[in-house]
């Protein structure tokens, strides 16, 4: 309850709009985290809060994609380090273009240790699935995720990790496939917030061609 209370204390709950998420679909409200990372007293409850969820899975590495996920991973990780006896590292996943990709030779943070791998939001589960290929492949023993919120109803076995989130949200989205009854009611597309910027973008291109 006090994770779901903070979403809207910090305004990251937006809702009446028109907005375009990660994996391409569109809906009319969106939690957009970044409005919690200048907040460090909230982020260091959320990082408690999470360390606390996983007292018992002996976790070693912390890591999550950069930016959310990386910022996250480093509040996480010093939540960790105020456990005796629990002292991790935090090597975080680099952006490639569209994939995701370890660099900085952080792979060998991974090699035999238990990562816990860290997400603000999940939408479609792309990002979380990635990332935990990318550990799996750098010899990690054990992989699990978590998520400050699970944003599109992801499950563990579409992960391929244990799965857990703080806060599970439902939230009205039209597949990028179907018809768009937003795009068709000609709502404007929020270009601040979630990939609206890139949308138009890449349609008024496709136009141009």
């Amino acid at each position: 309850q006090e994770v779901k209370d903070l979403l809207p204390q910090h305004g990251a709950v937006l809702t009446g709009g028109h907005f375009v998420y990660k994996a391409g679909d569109h809906g009319d409200a969106y939690v957009a985290k970044d409005a919690l990372f200048p907040f460090p007293d909230t982020m260091e409850l959320l990082a408690n809060t999470i360390a606390e969820r996983h007292e018992s899975a002996r976790v070693q590495v912390v890591t999550g994609a950069a930016m959310g996920g990386a910022i996250l991973a480093q509040h996480v990780g010093r939540a960790f380090w105020h456990k005796p006896g629990e002292r991790v590292h935090t090597p975080f996943i680099d952006k490639d273009g569209d994939d995701l990709v370890i660099r900085r030779d952080y792979g060998r943070f991974f090699d035999s240790k238990r990562v816990l791998v860290v997400e603000d939001i999940i939408n479609s589960g792309k990002t979380a699935r990635r990332a935990g290929e990318l550990v799996h492949e750098a010899g990690a023993s054990f992989i699990m995720v978590m998520a400050l919120v699970n944003r599109g109803g992801v499950t563990a076995a579409q992960i391929g990790a244990p799965l857990v989130s703080l806060l599970d949200v439902t939230l009205n989205h039209y597949p990028a496939t179907d018809p768009c009854p937003l795009c068709q009611a000609d709502v404007p597309i929020n270009t601040e917030f979630g990939h609206g910027r890139q949308f138009l973008a890449k349609r008024a291109a496709a136009a141009g061609a």
